[in-house]
């Protein structure tokens, strides 16, 4: 595969992990008395999102696409990021499918509030929930442990890089 194809298609897939993590923040902010387990998955979701904002950032960078390019095992360490992150991104629609069906409109545009039911709901529904919270867990400490590995072989890389200039 051409380099410069595995950066365009890691960068595509980190923007829709940080827009689809972005979507599901904005869903629960607009949520009047979401249960506190959501607003907990949203400050998760959060975190998650100023984290691949910063990969995306960073990848964008000609210096590091210069690094990412010229070195096969980072580029592959780079790439390996990308299925972890498209579980994560499908995990963010899965919860926010998940969701709708606890809410109604508020009355106010662009606002949602549990619905009067969603007690019950929310209770024969959680285990679902949580099981999509624990995967989204499981993903984002993947993509931590490929952003380690990136991270220590990237910076060994360019420090023998710099030694052979």
């Amino acid at each position: 595969m051409d380099p410069l194809s595995v950066s365009a298609s890691i960068i595509a897939v980190v923007t829709l992990a940080a827009t689809s993590s972005k979507e599901f923040c904005t869903m629960v902010a607009a949520i009047r008395g979401a249960p506190a387990a959501i607003n907990s998955i949203a400050n998760n979701a959060r975190a998650f999102n100023q984290l691949v904002r910063s990969l995306e950032s960073a990848l964008m960078e000609p210096e590091v696409q210069k690094y990412v390019e010229a070195d096969f095992t980072l580029r592959e360490q780079v790439n390996n990021l990308a299925e972890p992150l498209k579980n994560c991104s499908t995990t963010f629609q899965l919860l926010m499918t998940k969701l709708q069906a606890h809410i109604k409109p508020d009355g106010q545009e662009g606002r949602w509030r549990f619905a009067t039911t969603a007690g019950l709901k929310w209770y024969l529904g959680k285990k679902d929930i949580m099981e999509l919270v624990d995967r989204l867990a499981h993903n984002r400490a993947t993509v931590d442990v490929w952003l380690s590995a990136i991270t220590l072989y990237g910076s060994t890389f360019i420090k023998y890089r710099q030694s052979m200039a």
